[in-house]
């Protein structure tokens, strides 16, 4: 953190195949995240905010079972994410926001992160409903949604996080609040 890093994430990284914690974040990398990383089965920590990191995020990155926090914030990454990165059991820490991601959440957003206690999204260009499936992410203490195009009901079912401290739902298209 905090060098001058600059180019490309070097793919050399995917071969280190007992690393546990990855933080290169706040430097100026560019180029793609490289599906080499996949590789690394042990990581529990990754981070690469703050960089100019563009184009999609790597499905194969999905597959990291140890995964505890994943930060990919302050990028200019692009499209949608991929439905595996939700599926990550382990996760406690997962953020993507300040990016220029876009589409729907899966609908099973939730279902498979019992461990996630913050999810940060806000200032994307996601769309569609907010899955009612995040409130199967019981753990959870921060949700960001903000600056987003997320459009109908707030879904009900989040009134069930009762560890919930930050809920950041400003800044979108949700027409009415539950209970109204």
């Amino acid at each position: 953190r905090y060098n001058q890093f600059y180019g490309s994430i070097p793919k050399f990284l995917g071969s280190l195949l007992e690393l546990k914690r990855l933080h290169i974040g706040d430097n100026r990398l560019t180029s793609t995240i490289p599906v080499a990383l996949a590789n690394l089965t042990k990581l529990e920590w990754f981070s690469i905010a703050q960089n100019q990191i563009q184009g999609k995020f790597p499905h194969e990155l999905g597959s990291q079972t140890h995964l505890m926090g994943f930060n990919m914030e302050m990028n200019n990454l692009t499209g949608t994410l991929p439905k595996s990165l939700f599926n990550l059991s382990a996760l406690q820490v997962l953020s993507f926001a300040a990016n220029q991601l876009i589409g729907h959440l899966s609908k099973d957003a939730g279902l498979f992160l019992p461990n996630l206690q913050q999810l940060y999204m806000g200032e994307n260009n996601f769309d569609g409903p907010l899955p009612a499936s995040l409130s199967n992410a019981t753990s959870l203490r921060v949700l960001t949604t903000d600056n987003n195009k997320f459009s109908g009901l707030i879904p009900l079912e989040l009134g069930s996080l009762s560890q919930i401290r930050r809920l950041y739902l400003d800044h979108n298209m949700l027409t009415n609040v539950p209970g109204n």
